[in-house]
């Protein structure tokens, strides 16, 4: 069987028909194959089927209020997807010269995020945290909060509840969610993530202003680490092979800015504390565009979502705000630094008020400061009033 990595291939099953995959590489001794279904009933020299063409996923808006897996078969309860276009799952990013950002805000109905971590339209972010501090369910806030044309979720090997769940909070929006559950093989899983990707782009070549939702890349990192181990890779760090530390800057290179569309894109990132010195973590980051990183000991002390603003950093802040709405968010978030630095010598009770004017102040305001940014899953706020609440909250002495 002569095929290109990258095509389409059908395997004939022991028992069950065809099952789809994706040849990923090939010499003289022959095509390795991924296996995107029925794994359980193949075995090495059953006959397969080159398809002639490029893995490609349905898009359209047709597709608005669908939930479909990485190939377009349907998740919910409606019939397969018709639609007039179709798109490579895998594809190039952008060249350089089509990376125009747009100098607008994406706008999120989040008031720590609109306060002090503007993104920028055509920004990727990630949400890093540990298991419990709440980074799907800031993710959700933002696809419910956000000023986006199209809205598309990727859920990654995740549990058919979370699916449902998030089908129903999407419910009358301009959204497509694509998913994986644990249990399907690490290829389906893997493709979610750029399935996704390919619907956005798809969006994003209409002029569309599109959100991207991916949660996580660390269950993508997972699946690649099965296949790459399956496949004779070496493990390299904390037993992921090398091409998870290749394969992630592919896949969020092709969000951003591309003619007058734009993919704004979020990727969960699941740490193991809230220390941030995990492989993942650190691929992810250098590719990114700033990170929300999620504290457990906020979430511990009910304040949701548990963004951390001494950590956290968004670096297209500066180009869509204006001065007073970042020159108040730099003041706040110093005082929290404040607060942060002094926090062994508060917990024992060994300062004293007086010797620090700065700390002082983030004592006086730490109450208001933390009102402010709490905020309830379905509660939204308008950036105006965001902005307002900012200002009036860093002019108080």
């Amino acid at each position: 069987m002569l095929v290109q990595p990258g095509e389409a291939v059908l395997v004939r099953g022991l028992r069950q028909g065809w099952h789809p995959a994706l040849a990923v590489a090939a010499d003289a001794d022959g095509t390795q194959l991924l296996l995107l279904e029925g794994v359980a009933d193949v075995r090495p020299g059953l006959q397969a089927e080159g398809l002639g063409r490029v893995l490609s996923v349905p898009a359209g808006p047709e597709l608005h209020g669908r939930v479909l897996n990485p190939l377009g078969r349907p998740l919910d309860d409606g019939p397969p997807p018709i639609c007039q276009a179709s798109r490579p799952v895998f594809a190039a990013a952008p060249a350089p010269g089509q990376r125009r950002l747009a100098p607008a805000p994406f706008w999120t109905g989040v008031r720590v995020l609109d306060a002090f971590f503007v993104a920028a339209r055509g920004q990727r972010l990630g949400i890093l945290g540990p298991a419990g501090s709440g980074k799907t369910t800031l993710l959700q806030m933002i696809a419910l909060g956000c000023e986006a044309d199209v809205i598309v979720v990727g859920l990654v090997g995740e549990r058919g509840r979370e699916i449902v769940e998030a089908a129903e909070a999407l419910s009358g929006k301009p959204a497509v969610i694509v998913a994986s559950e644990p249990q399907d093989p690490p290829g389906l899983r893997l493709l979610t993530a750029f399935s996704a990707t390919a619907l956005a782009e798809h969006f994003r070549e209409d002029g569309s202003n599109v959100l991207l939702a991916i949660d996580s890349l660390t269950r993508l990192a997972h699946a690649q680490r099965e296949i790459g181990l399956a496949m004779g890779e070496l493990p390299a760090t904390r037993a992921y092979p090398p091409s998870v530390f290749g394969l992630i800057p592919q896949l969020l290179e092709r969000a951003g800015p591309a003619g007058d569309g734009a993919i704004t894109a979020f990727y969960t990132i699941l740490t193991e504390s809230d220390d941030l010195a995990d492989p993942v973590a650190e691929v992810a980051m250098a590719s990114l565009d700033g990170q929300l990183v999620l504290s457990r000991r906020l979430a511990n002390e009910a304040v949701y979502p548990a963004v951390d603003l001494v950590r956290s950093l968004s670096r297209l802040m500066p180009t869509v705000v204006d001065a007073d709405h970042q020159a108040a968010a730099v003041d706040l978030r110093r005082l929290a630094q404040a607060h942060e630095q002094a926090r062994d010598l508060l917990d024992v009770g060994l300062y004293r008020p007086g010797a620090n004017p700065v700390l002082d102040r983030a004592l006086r305001l730490l109450p208001d400061l933390r009102e402010f940014v709490a905020q309830a899953p379905k509660e939204l706020t308008a950036p105006a009033a965001t902005r307002a609440r900012l200002l009036d909250l860093a002019a108080r002495p």
